[in-house]
């Protein structure tokens, strides 16, 4: 069994894309400094040009540790302001605890830039491509959307969890389907008598009469 805590950030126009970051990282420190914060914060400037660029709105930061696993996605422009789908609680558990890591969601035109930036500071924090798609199926809920259910403020969902990764393909070739054989009903070409028109007998020689 397996937890997963989603929480939604207001970033852009709300927050810049660093000061989005910097509370995620406060969320996922739980406000201590340190090694890891240190190693986070190192990344703000790849993580906060991917905020900008608006992939976290649709495909997740992904956090996983030794315990539950967090999933963080950021909202923008009117729902950034309104902030009624924003979810900046704390989670219930150490999200960095043991041996921790960061997915951050990536265009993959970029993804190979991100990922050379990313090395030179941490081997925990790495780069996916956005495009990919994790399914999670949560048995209890019948629910395999890739976001999880919200949990509004609680520790997430425990329910079994079955990732499979779906990489996008091009739209298959079109198929060659022969045209359906069609019956044409033979054509009379014989117009046919109407019950209006009625042919004249023919007299025979026999039946002729001569008036004197």
């Amino acid at each position: 069994m397996s937890t997963v805590a989603s929480r939604t950030f207001r970033s852009i126009p709300h927050r810049n894309a660093h000061d989005t970051w910097t509370a995620i990282v406060a969320l996922l420190t739980q406000g201590r400094t340190g090694a890891a914060y240190n190693e986070l914060m190192a990344v703000s400037g790849v993580a906060s040009s991917l905020i900008t660029d608006q992939t976290p709105r649709d495909a997740a930061i992904i956090v996983t540790c030794d315990g539950p696993r967090t999933r963080i996605y950021c909202l923008y422009d009117d729902d950034a302001i309104d902030g009624g789908d924003a979810n900046e609680d704390k989670v219930g558990f150490d999200p960095l605890s043991g041996d921790w890591a960061v997915s951050l969601p990536c265009a993959a035109e970029e993804l190979d830039w991100v990922r050379g930036a990313l090395k030179k500071h941490s081997t925990r924090i790495t780069a996916r491509d956005s495009t990919e798609v994790n399914l999670f199926r949560h048995v209890s809920f019948n629910d395999a959307s890739p976001r999880p259910v919200k949990t509004d403020g609680q520790l997430g969902l425990s329910v079994p969890e079955v990732p499979i990764t779906v990489s996008p393909v091009g739209a298959p070739p079109a198929v060659e389907r022969p045209a359906p054989a069609v019956t044409v009903p033979a054509t009379n070409t014989e117009t046919p008598a109407t019950p209006d028109t009625v042919a004249a007998p023919v007299p025979t020689k026999s039946s002729w009469i001569i008036e004197e």
